[in-house]
């Protein structure tokens, strides 16, 4: 746990033989990669999205129950473990979908695991946009991830920070190939989110553009 938790939060691998610990990755953070991020989709290889699914769902039910402020610790470190989808998200979603937009979630978050969530707020897989790792042909997950540019741009494109935004374009939109790194003539009308990574989303909105504040 101290060593998972050391490698996602801080970026360093506790080798235990001096007392300078080492980078974890050889990859560095870029504009459509992280490498942490990438970590947590990848401890779910070789399992089904469905097993992926049934873990995200007892994971959000036991923080949904959970009382407010609720803490475990996870090597030595206390962490939140409660979870809460507000009333004004549920009322801003149906809103929106009421005056006849569509709606998507994009996410750094496993593909699966965002769907689980997705569905509390009444979305379906096909407009949910997550980490996407490759898939064997036993239907299993494997190492790496699916590449939206068939090898285009030269390093890993995930829904992270600019890469959500190509991840948009490509699933909502219909953009395939180079078009997807080029300047878009076209926006969505509104985007919200809660993470300086959020930025490139919503500087590409084309007439509100919300950053939450999560306290």
């Amino acid at each position: 746990e101290r060593d998972l938790y050391a490698v996602f939060f801080a970026g360093i691998a506790l080798t235990g033989l001096d007392l300078r610990d080492h980078s974890a990755f050889t990859v560095p953070v870029g504009p459509t990669f992280k490498p942490s991020y990438a970590l947590l989709s990848q401890l779910y290889v070789g399992l089904t999205h469905e097993e992926i699914a049934s873990i995200g769902r007892i994971a959000l039910r036991r923080a949904l129950e959970a009382p407010l402020g609720a803490r475990i610790e996870v090597a030595e470190t206390e962490v939140e473990a409660f979870a809460r989808i507000t009333p004004e998200l549920r009322e801003l979603t149906t809103l929106f979908r009421e005056e006849g937009f569509e709606v998507f979630i994009v996410s750094a978050s496993h593909q699966a695991l965002v769907e689980v969530a997705a569905e509390e707020l009444g979305f379906t897989s096909d407009h949910v946009i997550g980490m996407r790792p490759n898939l064997g042909a036993d239907g299993r997950y494997t190492t790496g991830f699916v590449d939206p540019l068939d090898g285009l741009f030269g390093e890993p494109i995930t829904t992270f920070d600019v890469g959500k935004r190509i991840w948009a374009l490509r699933e909502v939109y219909g953009l395939r190939g180079a078009a997807l790194l080029a300047e878009p003539s076209f926006a969505p009308v509104a985007v919200f989110g809660d993470a300086d990574t959020d930025y490139a989303m919503l500087d590409w909105a084309s007439e509100l553009a919300v950053l939450f504040d999560r306290g």
